[in-house]
């Protein structure tokens, strides 16, 4: 990774220390990726380390029927992974919306044993999100250059 990238990572690790443990992950997965881990005895997921679990459903008031996660289906217990991860790093609102997005491309494809896995989150939030809500950019925007033809 070089000197520089190391170096990157402590001041970003230093700055999530600082504010609050959500939004930390969120800086994380927006700046490196979404680095997660699955345990499939004990269906155990972790975010950067940090557990994920099915009580982060219940804090939102979310109800649920499963008591323990699954993945690399569609189950019900999939389906609640999905959310949980999402949770964690992002509010209600939006995890809600993109939860079936997230379960069809992600945790469907989690394999039905240990796991680490890393995927870079930004890049399909962008794709999955509607073009009007991102700032789109022009050859217009760009400054004049030499233009001998």
């Amino acid at each position: 990774m070089g000197i520089i990238g190391s170096i990157a990572d402590r001041v970003i690790d230093v700055l999530d220390a600082l504010i609050d443990d959500k939004y930390a992950l969120m800086s994380k997965i927006n700046s490196r990726g979404m680095k997660i881990k699955g345990v499939w005895e004990t269906k155990e997921l972790f975010l950067y380390g940090l557990p994920v679990t099915p009580q982060i459903l219940d804090q939102h008031s979310i109800p649920r029927s499963v008591d323990e996660f699954k993945w690399g289906d569609d189950s019900e217990g999939s389906d609640m992974a999905a959310l949980a991860i999402l949770l964690s790093f992002l509010e209600k609102d939006e995890a809600l919306s993109r939860k079936n997005l997230f379960l069809r491309d992600f945790v469907m494809m989690f394999p039905q044993e240990d796991f680490e896995l890393l995927y870079n989150y930004v890049d399909w939030r962008n794709r999955n999100t509607p073009r009007k809500v991102h700032k789109l950019t022009s050859i217009m925007d760009e400054a004049p250059g030499n233009d001998d033809d």
